[in-house]
């Protein structure tokens, strides 16, 4: 009968529209959720890696005093050894917990970043002329090629702590009487800050994880710095609405960040609210 056909047509229809919000709800409930998930991944994560990352230098300062513990009498070279063996891995320590606390205040998006217009150029002079001799002392050199007057809007502090470890990564990283070149230019209303040195090749799929948290090339925790700083200009970058990457070609390995910049000889000061206005 009509009636029955109907009533089947009814349940047809409104089993398929249940069966259709009830897959539309799980695919919202996994878009909202997958935010949240992600976010306690990268903080599983990161407790994982600085907990492993704190372990090698713990475990040397307590055998360190406890040898000097168990040998109260012991002086000369060997109980020297052991306190120089402690507060060198607490120095590691030190170095490693500034460097999580910097990454955590770049990261945390919540925390306003005190803006103010910012002579890159007198910035990124001043840090090469600070690093100079360190590149030196490590039987490297220092050339730069700086646009003067090109200004950002943006945390000094901030943008000093990028500009810093990226020449020290560069001073770091590169190959024995390796020149590290620095250059910074204006392109119509992009700011290009570049820094490349001579190095041995990082394979192109490496490149983007060289900015992920406590990441090495060589996989080894015992190669040298804590495996942050390029994170954390990525952080940085990142809140100045800003893009940063890495190339390698011809034995030259080459970082580039590219953020916002003022027009020309507009260095001026702009409130918060200007400053968002702009990179938008």
């Amino acid at each position: 009968s009509v009636t029955s056909r109907f009533t089947k047509s009814a349940m047809i229809i409104g089993g398929a529209t249940l069966l259709l919000f009830f897959g539309i709800s799980v695919l919202l409930a996994r878009w909202a959720v997958k935010p949240v998930a992600e976010t306690w991944n990268r903080q599983k994560n990161f407790i994982e890696d600085a907990s492993h990352e704190l372990k090698t230098p713990l475990s040397v300062v307590m055998s360190s005093a406890d040898m000097l513990i168990g040998h109260p009498d012991e002086r000369g070279e060997r109980a020297a050894q052991w306190t120089q063996n402690i507060k060198a891995e607490a120095v590691r320590m030190r170095a490693l917990v500034e460097d999580m606390l910097s990454l955590a205040r770049v990261e945390n998006t919540s925390a306003p970043v005190q803006m103010e217009t910012v002579n890159l150029s007198a910035l990124v002079t001043d840090s090469a002329l600070q690093l100079e001799a360190t590149a030196y002392e490590n039987g490297k050199s220092l050339e730069y090629d700086i646009t003067d007057g090109v200004c950002v809007c943006g945390g000094k502090p901030q943008l000093q702590q990028l500009i810093d470890n990226l020449l020290t990564n560069a001073i770091h990283y590169s190959s024995e009487k390796a020149k590290i070149r620095i250059a910074l230019t204006r392109h119509n209303k992009k700011v290009l800050f570049v820094v490349e040195n001579d190095g041995e090749p990082i394979p192109k799929d490496r490149l983007s994880h060289l900015f992920e948290r406590f990441y090495r090339l060589d996989g080894a925790r015992s190669s040298g710095g804590c495996g942050l700083g390029l994170a954390i200009a990525k952080g940085v970058v990142e809140r100045h609405h800003g893009k940063i990457w890495a190339e390698s070609e011809n034995g030259v390995n080459r970082f580039v960040c590219e953020l916002p910049g003022l027009p020309l000889n507009a260095c001026y000061t702009l409130g918060t609210s200007d400053i968002n206005e702009n990179n938008h």
